[in-house]
């Protein structure tokens, strides 16, 4: 008898599995979310080189500043009230890490970083309004300096040569632009 495979009557019940099967079968998607049940594809520039470049440079920075009660994550799934989210970089609590076989955390980040790609709205505004109401930190790294400004952190727009990002038991995270954006 042959297996038949799962059937979705909408993108809210795609599994994690499914969301990143479909990324492996059809990479020009680039990353996938489920955001109040509709499907959302990044595109190529959330997978590029550029885009992993500068996650490397973010991971790094990151990693390097965290304190013992803290996490830092990359790109890993946060099964938000209203979808599966799966922020760039991500900050929890040293506990929080999740206890299923997928990798899913089941709280919110208590702060995330987004670089931004080429359908910015994406970020700046939907996945912007779900970490807001989850009370999460927030930064974008916009390498092309589409608004006028390289870096948003909790909504101060930053376009000078350095900003500092003060997380709560963290040392000051100095973000030197031409260290993130160099080619």
């Amino acid at each position: 008898m042959a297996k038949m495979s799962r059937m979705s009557t909408g993108s809210a019940d795609y599994t994690l599995a499914d969301l990143e099967a479909l990324e492996r079968e059809r990479p020009e998607l680039g990353r996938l979310e489920v955001i109040d049940g509709a499907l959302h594809a990044t595109g190529d520039s959330a997978v590029g080189n550029r885009h992993q470049l500068l996650l490397q440079r973010l991971h790094l920075l990151f990693a390097a500043a965290c304190p013992p009660t803290h996490i830092v994550r990359l790109a890993t799934w946060w099964l938000s009230p209203r979808g599966k989210i799966r922020p760039d970089v991500a900050v929890y609590r040293a506990g929080d890490e999740p206890a299923d076989r997928e990798g899913a955390f089941q709280v919110a980040p208590l702060a995330s970083v987004e670089i931004l790609g080429d359908d910015d709205h994406h970020d700046l505004v939907r996945k912007d309004a779900l970490y807001a109401q989850a009370g999460a930190r927030r930064a974008y790294l916009d390498w092309r300096q589409r608004h006028g400004w390289w870096l948003r952190l909790d909504g101060a727009e930053h376009d000078g040569a350095t900003a500092a990002w003060q997380l709560d038991g963290w040392p000051p995270l100095r973000l030197v632009r031409d260290e993130l954006l160099a080619d």
